[in-house]
């Protein structure tokens, strides 16, 4: 069979290109990259060097700049240059041992990786967890996160999102983390969980336009408007409360407790009640008729306890309930977020008193999805899932979701929803175009007379 030998025509059509001449030349069937330069008298390496493309080969009408014979000396000579300048920079460093260069921050390139919306492309999540303090036992809560976590990706899988997920532990430096390459392929990044290690990969996060997460941490002065504080601002924990507390109908009485006083709650609920309302100051020595008369028959009586230590919350709660079966009062009690964890109270007060609080942590036993999230758990585990594994369950299936819905637009779309996970509700904001986007949704247990347990 005789061997056709294909020749190349050069072109005659050139271009101005970054002030150097290059000829316009299209790839033809049984070209090669070899007969092209042999054709134009320059090298392969040449053409590869303005042609990035075709590193991984030709192609058929592919259109090449083939530099003319002045910008090919040129680049020849410029080539030669850097070669030698390299050549005598690690001849310095070699002879220069003794005089190591000071370390800097890894420089953060943008690469714009975030994931396009409805992609069949897999979510890539970096989860960054303090694994040291699982390993030696000091906190096993971020191993129930991680394990709702993983739960929750089953759940997206059902519904066809496709992921994956590393996790990273955050006993390495965060800016060793940047510097490496566990995050470079990330779409999500949750965590890490500390303030304090948050601020680097929330940079990280605006300039790559890649979504993070603070799960648990407030983000306190730290800007990034692809950043989420999940955990709600505390200057929002009693704003549902502020038209009860201020309302001129109610006999409003604020406890200033000599011992056990939660300042911060104090100082805020004060600013709220105003003129509103009376202020007793209080201690386990306070006679009972001190408390008694500052009480209303005909009116609705709002006790605000901002009290943070448990047997000082179970006494008054104890004079309340007596004071309450004598004379049938119409109160209503108004405690802490601290008051959801205290677990060595006779319930039944809470419910005598109408106690309501605010909380980061609430879920509903009998609701259909957390009933099917505690099965999974249970099944999966072979333990009761607590609230850090509801945590790692909503904040990876709401941003995965929110990811595969939004794409690049989350940041914008998932803000001003009301969404409903297992625990609690989220409703995210941010104050301005380039700050944090903060969730301010505060959920309020409220305990009914009727034994009901309401949530708002």
């Amino acid at each position: 069979m005789a061997w056709t030998q294909i020749v190349v025509q050069r072109s005659k059509q050139t271009i101005n290109s970054g002030g150097l001449q290059y000829f316009i030349h299209t790839v033809q069937r049984g070209q090669t990259l070899y007969s092209i330069a042999k054709a134009y008298n320059v090298s392969e390496e040449a053409i590869i060097d303005k042609n990035n493309s075709i590193k991984a080969g030709l192609q058929v009408r592919d259109v090449l700049l083939i530099p003319t014979q002045e910008t090919f000396e040129k680049w020849t000579l410029s080539k030669t240059q850097k070669e030698q300048e390299a050549a005598n920079e690690h001849k310095e460093q070699d002879e220069i041992v003794e005089h190591p260069a000071e370390p800097r921050e890894p420089e953060i390139i943008a690469t714009g990786i975030c994931r396009a919306a409805g992609s069949e492309q897999a979510i890539e999540i970096a989860m960054l967890l303090p694994l040291k303090e699982v390993a030696n036992g000091s906190n096993s809560d971020f191993v129930d996160f991680y394990r709702g976590a993983l739960v929750a990706l089953e759940v997206a899988k059902e519904e066809g999102i496709s992921t994956n997920i590393s996790l990273i532990s955050t006993q390495r430096a965060i800016e060793d983390i940047i510097a490496g390459s566990e995050i470079e392929r990330a779409h999500l990044i949750i965590g890490p969980v500390y303030a304090e290690n948050f601020e680097g990969i929330a940079r990280y996060a605006a300039q790559n336009r890649v979504i993070a997460v603070s799960p648990l941490a407030l983000m306190d002065g730290i800007t990034s408007p692809y950043a989420f504080q999940v955990a709600p601002c505390e200057e929002q924990r009693y704003e549902k409360v502020r038209s009860l507390v201020s309302n001129p109908s109610a006999n409003v009485i604020l406890i200033d407790h000599a011992k056990y006083k939660d300042v911060a709650s104090y100082q805020e609920l004060q600013k709220m009640v105003g003129s509103n309302g009376r202020v007793i100051n209080y201690s386990r020595s306070t006679p009972t008729a001190s408390i008694v008369e500052l009480f209303d028959k005909e009116r609705e009586n709002v006790v605000i306890a901002p009290i943070d230590n448990e047997s000082a919350v179970e006494e008054l709660l104890s004079r309340l309930s007596s004071i309450n079966a004598l004379s049938r009062l119409n109160i209503k009690v108004i405690g802490t977020p601290a008051w959801g964890r205290l677990n060595n109270i006779n319930v039944e007060m809470f419910f005598k008193l109408n106690v309501s609080y605010p909380t980061k942590y609430h879920h509903d036993r009998t609701n259909e999805a957390v009933a099917d999230f505690y099965s999974r758990y249970v099944c999966a585990y072979d333990i009761l899932p607590n609230m850090f594994a509801l945590r790692g369950f909503d904040v990876t299936l709401m941003f995965v979701k929110a990811l595969d819905d939004y794409g690049e637009n989350t940041p914008l779309k998932i803000q001003n929803q009301q969404l409903s996970p297992l625990q609690t509700k989220y409703n995210f904001s941010q104050t301005d175009n380039l700050s944090t986007i903060i969730n301010r949704e505060w959920t309020w247990v409220n305990h009914t007379s009727d034994y009901t347990i309401e949530t708002k």
